[in-house]
Parts: structure tokens; C-alpha cells; sequence
């Protein structure tokens, strides 16, 4: 089955419907069927993801994510943010937990 485990920035949010959403480590863009995370994230926000070919579209897959609100901030803030996590390459969900559990190490 194709599928991109990673971390991925908000780059649409159609509420209900779908996301546009890049993963950090490549800048591989995907148009995702989603309808729950639209109610929980913004443009700019950052959120730890599996994204799937599931027949004629991608879908986010798997549990539910934590999301890094990066939106809140200022843009040359989230600039900054965005690229100390998109320095990861080949990223696991056991790098997500790590990350996850301890955010000042990154």
C-alpha cells in the first residue's frame, strides 16, 4: 500500500471536507479526504501524520495526531519552527514520540 508516515504543514483547510498538506522532510504535497482534523487545525500548523492511496484518493490514516499550533505565531516565528522539524529525515512514529515527549530537544 502506498503511504508517507511524516510530519506535514497545513497548507488548506476545506472544514469538513479535506486538507492540502505538505510533508516537511521531501515538501511532498498531498490533497487529503479528511474530515475530522479540519475542525482542529489551521493553516501553518503542523501535525505528525500517515497519509494513504486509498483507491482514487489520499486519506490520513492511522490514530489521531497531536498538532503543533504554529499558526498562533508570528510568521518569522513559525518560519523558524517549521524548519528545525523539517531538518528530520526519514522519520518514524517512534521519532514522533520522541519528539513529542521531549519538544525542547529539537
Amino acid at each position: 500500500m502506498e503511504n508517507y508516515f511524516g510530519l506535514y504543514e497545513i497548507l488548506e483547510v476545506r472544514p469538513f471536507n479535506g486538507l492540502k498538506i505538505k510533508r516537511l522532510e521531501d515538501s511532498k504535497e498531498f490533497d487529503v479526504y479528511e474530515m475530522s482534523l479540519t475542525t482542529q487545525v489551521e493553516v501553518g500548523d503542523l501535525f505528525f501524520g500517515r497519509v494513504a492511496n486509498v483507491g482514487d484518493r489520499y486519506e490520513l490514516v492511522g490514530s489521531d495526531s497531536m498538532s503543533f499550533k504554529l499558526s498562533t505565531l508570528p510568521e518569522q516565528q513559525r518560519i523558524l519552527h517549521t524548519k528545525k522539524f523539517s531538518r528530520f529525515k526519514n522519520m518514524t512514529p517512534i521519532d514522533a514520540l520522541n519528539i513529542i515527549r521531549n519538544p525542547m530537544d529539537i
